[in-house]
């Protein structure tokens, strides 16, 4: 079974059981709602949500991919997410190690 957050400045679930995760921005470069990100059996999906400042995939050569809203996404290992001013990095925590 996988999971579901909504990250955005007060953000809201869609469904009862997607969980929220709210971003400080004193900037206001976050949306309300901004992203979903899904982790599944099949790997790591994100979802822009429409957001304001828009959410950008970071690659390691500094590039960065704009994510059209209401596309969804398939992540790997290492990705790196931005979403207006902010960042984080996808990565396989393993139990155990």
């Amino acid at each position: 079974m996988g999971a579901v957050a909504v990250l955005g400045r007060g953000p809201a679930p869609a469904v009862p059981t997607d969980l929220t995760i709210t971003v400080h921005d004193d900037e206001g470069t976050v949306s309300k709602n901004h992203l979903r990100l899904e982790h599944a059996r099949d790997g790591v999906w994100l979802t822009d949500l429409g957001s304001t400042n828009g959410t950008e995939v970071l690659a390691d050569d500094g590039t960065t991919a704009a994510l059209p809203a209401a596309t969804r996404l398939a992540l790997p290992e290492g990705a790196r997410v931005r979403l207006g001013r902010r960042a984080f990095t996808v990565s396989l925590v393993v139990r155990g190690a």
